[in-house]
């Protein structure tokens, strides 16, 4: 697998992937994340956890990911990521990524970042509770017309 990326991105994440990675390398690592959405078809918070960082699948499959700078002239641009992939049986993949998805013109849909704000939330350093989560995405999704926003503040203090 091969992803032609704009100089800055590649600055940004184009590490090489390492059998001891601390937990902010792994992060800002597209080896590993790659090997990873390619294993599991998503990146979520486990995977940065001691055991998900050394998973041996992972780290194999890392090594094989290629970074690659393109030819993108503009020193702060994002996309385009133009990603290949070959598989086993020779057939190549190839999608090159103009928008990013969650970008404003590219926007995660509802049930999406939902997904992600409930999964995220079960991993706050003290626990929330379910009934205070609900409560804040009613109150976020209803924020013009919300006349005490410290309400929703009390909702993210344990």
């Amino acid at each position: 697998m091969s992803a032609r990326v704009p100089p800055l991105i590649h600055h940004l994440v184009g590490r090489p992937s390492l059998a001891n990675m601390d937990i902010n390398y792994a992060r800002l690592c597209a080896q590993f994340a790659a090997a990873r959405i390619l294993i599991a078809g998503d990146l979520v918070t486990e995977d940065f956890t001691p055991n998900g960082r050394s998973d041996s699948d992972t780290l194999t499959l890392a090594e094989k990911v290629r970074i690659i700078v393109d030819d993108n002239p503009d020193p702060n641009a994002l996309t385009p990521v133009t990603v290949d992939i070959e598989t086993h049986d020779g057939v190549h993949y190839e999608i090159a990524v103009d928008t990013v998805y969650g970008h404003p013109n590219n926007p995660m849909t509802r049930h999406d970042w939902l997904k992600k704000f409930r999964r995220n939330w079960q991993h706050a350093a003290h626990a929330l509770g379910e009934d205070a989560r609900e409560r804040v995405i009613e109150q976020v999704e209803n924020l013009p017309v919300i006349v005490d926003t410290a309400r929703i503040i009390d909702d993210l203090l344990p």
